[in-house]
């Protein structure tokens, strides 16, 4: 069987050198696709300049609760943001998950992947930003039937590793979302397969590698990759001011872009035979 391996840059959008570096990452390594912010400033632009510099980079949206401002009216969507018509931050939106409306988080996702298609002709496929489409069974439901409106791949629910839930329980974050947020997804991927919305086979994600200083641990992946089709997700990009006070996971993405251009890695995906790939090729 075929070892094939889709390297998905999510966050597209949210910075200048966030975008830039993701072009970067698949001109001049291993990235294959990317996932927008669409209801960020200016990431239409980027969008725009990707078509031009990178037009075989495939485009999927980045379905998002948590960064920035809506781009449904406010009025129309009170259960999603402040007052002050900003998202609730992660942590906020943990601790208010019962209080969201579905009815207005599908207006607000739907705005977002209309809003991408504005600009392509079709969206490669849909991911959530900080994995938020897991959290709640309904989220998870109108998830899938956006990408069977969208005739769009998508992503598979992320089960972080042992170790980082650990580490989460560590913070003294509340038992109960824990178990919400690191639950078991094995459900969550039957109904993906029971709508036959396309999709990996497994997901991992290099946030995992987070202190990268050389490629030595990607490439231990790459020699281990499972037979089939593969996801990793990962977050390149150029590290500045303006990115500190956006997110949290900065300079680290300096770090996984190095490593994603780096030619050890390159060459180890061709000695092991493992085909790179996009979502559309697996529609």
């Amino acid at each position: 069987m075929k070892k094939r391996l889709i390297i998905n840059a999510d966050d597209y959008g949210l910075t200048k050198g966030v975008s830039r570096g993701i072009r970067d990452a698949y001109k001049e390594g291993i990235v294959t696709s990317t996932t927008a912010l669409m209801n960020i400033p200016g990431a239409t632009h980027e969008i725009e300049l990707a078509l031009e510099e990178t037009p075989g980079l495939q485009i999927g949206v980045h379905l998002n609760i948590t960064t920035g401002k809506p781009i449904f009216p406010l009025e129309e969507i009170p259960s999603l943001v402040h007052p002050d018509g900003r998202f609730f931050s992660k942590s906020e939106l943990m601790m208010n998950l019962e209080r969201i409306e579905i009815g207005e988080l599908e207006k607000e996702w739907h705005a977002q992947i209309q809003q991408c298609l504005m600009n392509v002709s079709s969206i490669s496929h849909i991911d959530s930003h900080i994995h938020a489409a897991t959290w709640r069974d309904d989220f998870w439901s109108l998830y899938v039937d956006l990408a069977t409106q969208f005739h769009c791949a998508a992503r598979l629910p992320y089960s972080a590793p042992t170790s980082m839930v650990e580490q989460v329980k560590n913070t003294g974050m509340d038992p109960k979302l824990i178990s919400i947020v690191f639950s078991n997804k094995d459900g969550q991927t039957m109904a993906l397969h029971k709508a036959k919305v396309p999709c990996t086979d497994s997901l991992v994600s290099l946030v995992e590698l987070t202190n990268w200083f050389s490629p030595d641990p990607v490439i231990d992946m790459v020699k281990k990759l499972p037979d089939g089709v593969s996801e990793w997700f990962c977050h390149p990009g150029y590290s500045d001011g303006n990115l500190e006070k956006l997110s949290s996971y900065n300079k680290q993405r300096d770090f996984e872009l190095s490593c994603l251009v780096n030619d050890s890695l390159l060459q180890a995906i061709k000695e092991n035979n493992i085909e790179l790939i996009g979502f559309i090729d697996i529609h």
